[in-house]
C-alpha cells in the first residue's frame, strides 16, 4: 500500500461496519450486530460495495 493506512467505520443503531486497508490494497470489512461479528470479509476497492450489498439483501 502507498501512504498511510485508512480506517473508516460507521455505526447505525446496533450494526457497525468497519472497513480497513491492507498493505496489499486490499479491504478488510467487518460487520458487527450487537457484540457478534456477522460478516468478515478480504476484498479490493471494486468489490466493497457488491459484498456489502449482497450480504445487506440477506
Amino acid at each position: 500500500m502507498i501512504g498511510l493506512p485508512i480506517k473508516i467505520m460507521s455505526k447505525i443503531g446496533k450494526t457497525k461496519v468497519t472497513l480497513e486497508s491492507t498493505e496489499t490494497d486490499d479491504w478488510n470489512i467487518k460487520v458487527e450486530i450487537g457484540d457478534k461479528v456477522v460478516l468478515t470479509a478480504l476484498c479490493d476497492l471494486a468489490n466493497i460495495i457488491p459484498v456489502l450489498t449482497r450480504f445487506l439483501s440477506r
